[in-house]
Parts: structure tokens; sequence; C-alpha cells
């Protein structure tokens, strides 16, 4: 399930027009560091059960977080552009299905920019998903 979860949210990302690199997770991607680029996280929370019996649904949530990394003194208007449009994107609402799952987007918000161990200005995108499944 959680497979699925990353999978419907990765690909929603990568459809992102004119997306900068995305260093997805795990996986080596060269980045050149006096650009903009996109490291996403899935946060898994707690699953929760809301019904009883063998076939009951389970209530999955969390958080994909798309942290939006950029140089160090380059300003914060072209990091505010991308994280207005990363947040339209993935909007509150915003239904992913795939022939296993359905998930929503419940809430979308940022968190003031922080310099990484690297100094890069980031901004934590976090993305909150929910969804109902019976396997």
């Amino acid at each position: 399930m959680y497979k699925d979860i990353q999978s419907l949210l990765n690909e929603h990302l990568s459809q992102l027009p004119d997306a900068p690199i995305i260093a997805w997770e795990n996986l080596y991607v060269e980045v050149d560091e006096n650009e903009v680029y996109l490291e996403p996280h899935l946060f898994p929370s707690d699953t929760f059960y809301p019904e009883l019996g063998e076939n009951a649904a389970a209530y999955l949530s969390g958080i994909y977080q798309v942290n939006v990394v950029a140089p160090k003194g380059q300003g914060w208007g072209n990091v505010a552009d991308l994280v207005d449009f990363i947040t339209e994107h993935f909007k509150r609402g915003t239904t992913l299905s795939n022939g296993n799952m359905t998930l929503r987007i419940s809430k979308v918000n940022f968190e003031p920019g922080i310099y990484n161990a690297k100094g890069n200005y980031v901004v934590p995108i976090s993305i909150v998903y929910f969804s109902y499944y019976n396997k």
C-alpha cells in the first residue's frame, strides 16, 4: 500500500510542468548546486481502522514532503513562485488513483525557509494525504 501511495504522489510530482530536477529518494541524481531542485519524501502516519471486521477498510494518511532546494544568496522570489506552483498542483481536493487505490489531498502548506548542512536555502512543502484502503 505505501508503494502505491508513493508511486501516485511521485507520478503527480513528475507531471509538474517545467519542473526543476527532482532528486528522487534513494536514487543517485547529480544536481547542480547552483540550480533549484526538488527533494520529495514520504512520511506515513499510523494506520487507523475505523471499522471492524476481516475486510474492513484501513484509513491511511501521512505527509508527502517536497523540499524546494535553492542556492544560498539568490533571493526568495523564484523559490516562492515555485512553492506556489507546487501547492497549486497538489491543491486540496486533488484525487490520485491507480488500479489499487485512490488517495486525496486534504491540505497543503509550507514552512519558512531554512538552510541545510550544505548551505542551501530549503523551503519544505507539506502535502497531507489520506486514503481508505481495502485489500
